[in-house]
C-alpha cells in the first residue's frame, strides 16, 4: 500500500513554488464565489497568539501535519485506498473546521464546502508528491489571504 511520508524533499524550492501557483488558483476561486470558498478563522486560537501567526503559521502546520500526513499513513497502514484515504481524511478535516470555525451556523454551512474542497485537493497534493510541503504552502498562503483579504477591502 501507498504511504505518505514525512519529509522534506530534496526540491522542496520547486514544491514551494507550486503550493504558490495552487494558492493564486484557490485565491482566483474565492475572489469569484466567496460563498463556497471561506473557511473562517480559529476561534480558540485569537486570544493565545496574534491573529496573523495562528492563522498562517501554526494552524496549517498544526493541520497539514495531522490531516494530510498522520492521519494517511494510518489510514493506508488499515489498507484503505487512495480514494478512501481522501475522501475521509477531506470530510474529518471538514468537520473540524464546522466545528471549531465560525461565529453562525449561516457561517459554518458556507464554509463546510470550502472546507472539504480543500481537504480533497491538499490530500490529493500531498498523497502524489509524497511531501506536506505544497499543501502546507497552501494552506499557509490562503489563510492569510482569508485574514488579509476584509483588512485591504477585497
Amino acid at each position: 500500500m501507498q504511504q505518505v511520508k514525512v519529509d522534506i524533499p530534496v526540491n522542496w524550492r520547486s514544491q514551494v513554488w507550486q503550493g504558490l501557483l495552487f494558492l493564486a488558483l484557490f485565491i482566483v476561486a474565492n475572489l469569484l464565489a466567496p460563498q463556497y470558498t471561506s473557511i473562517g478563522y480559529p476561534l480558540f486560537f485569537i486570544s493565545i497568539v496574534p491573529n496573523l501567526v495562528a492563522i498562517v503559521v501554526l494552524a496549517p502546520l498544526a493541520e497539514e501535519l495531522f490531516f494530510r500526513v498522520a492521519m494517511p499513513n494510518f489510514l493506508f497502514a488499515a489498507r484503505l485506498t487512495t480514494f478512501f484515504v481522501v475522501v475521509i481524511t477531506a470530510a474529518l478535516f471538514t468537520v473540524f473546521h464546522y466545528a471549531a470555525y465560525g461565529e453562525s451556523f449561516a457561517a459554518q454551512s458556507a464554509s463546510f464546502m470550502g472546507a472539504f474542497v480543500f481537504g480533497v485537493v491538499a490530500a490529493l497534493i500531498t498523497i502524489r508528491t509524497r511531501s506536506p510541503v505544497i499543501s502546507t504552502v497552501l494552506h499557509a498562503g490562503f489563510n492569510g489571504w482569508l485574514y488579509l483579504k476584509p483588512q485591504i477591502g477585497v
